[in-house]
């Protein structure tokens, strides 16, 4: 898969979050920088899912929640619901006002969206597991 997104600048393959621990392992033991992050992971950052039914979401937990949903796709063409992609991709680090003088700002990145959707908006911090 990896030869084929590695032409285009707009493509990622991975999971950012699986990798905190190994990345910071690396900048402890083996003197490898760390990547600081703005966004927590790709729901935030402009990751589509494309559902079989037509659906399109941004984040692997909200699949299957109306409100999760940021557009549809069929035969005719994709409709991205813009408010509601704005809110997914919008969240950010820098626009989380709570805590913005937490040290670990940029290795969290404020943490899951959905998770901290659960307590209302998505404009919270989750610092839950950091």
């Amino acid at each position: 898969m990896r030869k084929y997104a590695d032409k285009y600048n707009n493509i990622s393959i991975g999971c950012s979050q699986a990798n905190h621990g190994t990345q910071v392992f690396n900048a402890l033991s083996a003197d490898k920088p760390y990547n600081l992050r703005t966004s927590y992971c790709g729901a935030s950052a402009g990751m589509y899912i494309f559902l079989p039914g037509g659906e399109v979401f941004s984040c692997w937990e909200s699949i299957g929640k109306e409100y999760g949903k940021i557009g549809t796709y069929s035969a005719d063409g994709m409709v991205i619901d813009p408010a509601v992609s704005a809110e997914w991709f919008g969240r950010n680090a820098a626009k989380i006002p709570e805590g913005l003088d937490c040290k670990y700002c940029l290795v969290c990145a404020r943490g899951c969206a959905q998770y901290a959707l659960y307590n209302k908006t998505l404009y919270k911090p989750l610092c839950d597991d950091f």
